[in-house]
């Protein structure tokens, strides 16, 4: 009968087998293989949809660079700006949210201009 003590060398080899795997790169992501949780992040620059360069109503179409398996627990979204000076404030609201992607949409909260707005981050997590 095994002794219910385990070497320091096959403790060892069990934590090394074990690594989470990751997409390091500006849309990317990173999966614990033991639970499956899997958090994902990217940038969505405000350019890009003619006629809807970040002003308030636009929708914009976010693909995880990899789907989740089952389900998404959480979506996060910030705004980008390289100057605050003008008092214009946007979030930016998920909904349709599925396994492969959701929709992203943009709202002001303060001022009426997208002068100094360059995008938006956005962080999900899930299984």
């Amino acid at each position: 009968m095994r002794n219910s003590c385990y070497t320091k060398t096959e403790v060892d080899a069990k934590i090394n087998s074990a690594k989470w795997t990751v997409k390091k790169s500006a849309n990317g992501w990173l999966k614990d293989p033991n639970t499956g949780l899997i958090i994902q992040w990217g940038y969505r620059s405000k350019e890009g949809q003619e006629g809807q360069e970040g002003q308030e109503g636009n929708s914009y179409t976010i693909n995880f660079p990899t789907a989740f398996s089952s389900s998404v627990y959480s979506i996060t979204t910030s705004s980008k700006a390289h100057n605050t000076s003008s008092g214009v404030m946007y979030i930016g609201i998920a909904y349709d949210v599925t396994k492969k992607g959701f929709n992203y949409y943009v709202r002001h909260i303060s001022g009426n201009s997208d002068t100094f707005m360059d995008g938006y981050y956005w962080m999900a997590i899930g299984v």
